[in-house]
């Protein structure tokens, strides 16, 4: 038969356990929701990336069309503000009627630019699962050291409640030292158990 001692022991144990079991499973949902928004905002960059290249195709072709007089340039000037584009941080992006080059509203004017290309925007998957395994393993050995600590803590805890009750009992009697040791060995789990989950 387990003693008491043994058997907090083995609920600490189970109670670590079932803590890190938690961990891993919160720490593989956010990593899976980070994987899903990554690869949302990269779907994304790609259709605006198909976008651009859409717009100075058209671009492209419109001004061929006003160069052998297919349309004017009153036209194509028309046009080609209709191409207007927004990119993922919803700057302003227009081709030039006459240059055919890509420009860039600041704010306040627009300025030459070159086109933003998706590899540049590209979303980077980084190490975040293995980080985050990482820390686990190293709360699982801070886990390992609160437990020794707790061990200690218990032990000089209860002598010291043994020791309070022989002293009181000596001025006070068997009574009032057995409530103070009762007290004390109380406190004595309940700091155990703090030192055994590490806070």
């Amino acid at each position: 038969m387990k003693t008491p001692f043994q058997q907090f022991q083995q609920r600490v144990q189970q109670h670590q356990q079932q803590r890190m079991r938690d961990m891993q499973g919160y720490a593989w949902t956010q990593e899976m929701k980070r994987q899903r928004d990554k690869q949302m905002a990269l779907q994304n960059m790609e259709r605006i990336n198909q976008r651009f290249s859409h717009i100075e195709q058209t671009a492209n072709r419109l001004r061929k069309q006003a160069q052998t007089g297919q349309i004017s340039q009153h036209d194509l000037e028309a046009k080609m503000l209709d191409l207007m584009i927004q990119d993922s941080h919803g700057t302003r992006w227009k081709v030039g009627a006459k240059s055919g080059q890509w420009y860039r509203y600041d704010g306040k004017n627009w300025a030459p630019a070159q086109r933003p290309f998706m590899g540049a925007e590209r979303p980077t998957i980084g190490t975040g699962g293995s980080q985050i395994f990482a820390n686990q393993r190293s709360q699982a050995l801070v886990c390992q050291g609160s437990k020794k600590k707790a061990f200690f803590k218990f032990i000089i805890g209860i002598f010291l409640c043994f020791a309070l009750f022989l002293f009181i009992a000596k001025i006070c009697g068997f009574f009032i030292a057995g409530a103070v040791g009762f007290i004390g060995i109380i406190v004595t789990i309940k700091k155990t158990r703090s030192a055994a989950r590490g806070y």
